[in-house]
């Protein structure tokens, strides 16, 4: 642990002219983004770390709690030291061409604050201030053979007169297709699982909670909180997915790893929030060639729920019935065709729906489907052809099933079926998003989590699909013009 008085000393000659940091005796340390909007105070409060925020003068996260909890560090971690590292101002510009503008111009300060307990067991926490977003995480530099996490004590504290729109999970086995509820703060029940990203507004100013480069780590969620003893405003404490091996733990790390980011954008209506380039800009960029990459409409007739005019032929997975929709593309300009299911995949697969069994082989069509037949005559009229699978069946003969897919001359697919976020299967979507790159495969994730502002370092994630869209109304009325407006203000975060 560095000295108080070094500690003071170093403090000083990092200051700057734009007085972006200020620190007192008792451990405070303050810093600001690049125009001043966004402030963001740490501290030891009672030998916990804390943080808080204020943007444009405006109390945004109230003093609220940091940390992690570690099976390996069974006494609880007392803080006693916080210590600057780094301090440096960064403007970054680079290219988003599936984004919603190109290119990228951003700005913000990056600082690195080291915690320190009574035992001398270090914890980074490394700050992006942006002018309207802060993003935190935690950085762990030698673990040695390796540490459990039980538990992460990220806090966010709200004042009272904020609203909040988002979604609740039943667990964390989820789809994710929930409306959304649009209800003061105050009201939301302690103990569920908030969804995210969620939005929380007041007058003139508007807040989304997510995160960003969630890589071999759980998903995250918020739940409500007792308030502690206080009766004013909302504590929201992070909340991970378990282990499915061990569900009293969220993660296992070796060596040296740090967190996804914590992120907190800031505007001052909620509209603005959708603007933001933060999320992507908090992923590393791709050293991968993407020009393969081509967007655009695809057909897809498990939507229509095989709903077609009397063709003179019985509509299914058959070749006739995809000859159909592929002319249909040439003539429209539609690029692709998506040829997925009916009550079977498009793969061997004797039982019926779409969970895998004893004989599914995902390397083998259907025979009545006549696949390379459906493929030979796409290629023909110039449209492309997208597949789909059950992720569970494809993790076992990933890469194998890829390059056949992609000899075939297939495009992408849609992996369907997550509804689970837990570390190991945020590293199976990392190995097929991996995969998918180096086999020339456009992917979809349906059933999935929150984006996390991946596809810049894999830019073969198309989208992640986990919300309740318009596929609900082929049997329900639970998808109305309502919940599709707070669609656009949340997930598409």
């Amino acid at each position: 642990m560095i000295p108080r008085a070094s500690f003071r000393l170093l403090l000083f000659f990092l200051v700057t002219p734009l007085s972006v940091i200020c620190a007192s005796a008792d451990d405070r340390i303050q810093l600001w983004s690049p125009n001043g909007d966004s402030v963001v105070v740490t501290e030891i409060k009672d030998g916990r770390p804390t943080w808080s925020v204020k943007w444009r003068g405006d109390s945004v996260i109230e003093s609220s709690r940091l940390g992690l909890q570690v099976r390996e560090w069974p006494e609880p971690y007392v803080a006693t030291g916080l210590a600057l590292l780094e301090n440096v101002e960064r403007n970054e510009t680079w290219d988003n061409p599936q984004g919603k503008n190109s290119p990228v111009r951003i700005a913000f300060r990056e600082a690195l604050l080291r915690i320190t307990d009574r035992h001398d067991r270090q914890l980074g926490l490394r700050l992006r201030i942006f002018d309207d977003a802060v993003a935190l995480r935690y950085e762990f530099y030698d673990v040695g053979s390796g540490i459990v996490l039980e538990q992460e004590n990220t806090e966010f504290r709200f004042g009272e007169g904020w609203r909040s729109l988002a979604t609740r999970c039943e667990n964390f086995r989820t789809s994710h297709e929930h409306e959304y509820s649009d209800q003061p703060a105050e009201s939301l029940p302690i103990g569920e699982l908030i969804d995210l990203p969620a939005v929380f507004y007041r007058q003139n100013l508007a807040i989304a909670i997510t995160e960003a480069r969630l890589l071999n780590y759980p998903g995250m969620y918020l739940g409500r909180v007792s308030n502690q003893g206080r009766n004013d405003g909302v504590l929201l404490q992070t909340r991970l997915s378990p282990l499915p091996d061990d569900p009293e733990a969220v993660s296992t790390q070796q060596a040296r790893f740090s967190t996804p980011w914590r992120v907190l954008l800031v505007a001052d209506h909620p509209g603005k929030l959708l603007e933001s380039n933060v999320i992507e800009s908090l992923n590393e960029p791709s050293d991968l060639d993407a020009t393969w990459i081509k967007p655009g409409k695809t057909t897809w007739n498990w939507w229509n729920g095989w709903v077609e005019p009397d063709l003179g032929f019985e509509a299914g997975m058959n070749f006739e019935t995809h000859k159909y929709y592929i002319d249909f593309c040439k003539e429209y300009g539609i690029e692709y065709h998506a040829v997925v299911a009916d009550e079977r995949p498009w793969y061997i697969q004797s039982t019926r729906g779409y969970a895998p069994g004893d004989d599914t082989d995902i390397l083998t069509p259907r025979p009545e489907l006549e696949l390379p037949r459906i493929l030979a005559y796409a290629r023909e009229q110039g449209v492309g052809i997208r597949l789909w699978v059950h992720w569970r069946p494809l993790m076992d003969q990933l890469d194998e099933a890829f390059a056949l897919y992609h000899s075939w001359g297939v495009n992408g697919l849609m992996v369907d079926f997550l509804d689970r976020d837990d570390q190991e299967m945020v590293e199976n979507c990392q190995r097929i998003l991996e995969s998918a790159m180096k086999h020339r495969l456009t992917i979809q994730f349906h059933g999935s989590y929150k984006p996390t502002g991946l596809r810049r370092t894999w830019p073969a994630l198309m989208n992640r699909e986990g919300v309740l869209n318009l596929e609900h109304l082929k049997w329900s009325d639970r998808c109305t013009p309502r919940h599709n407006i707070n669609v656009a203000y949340t997930r598409n975060i």
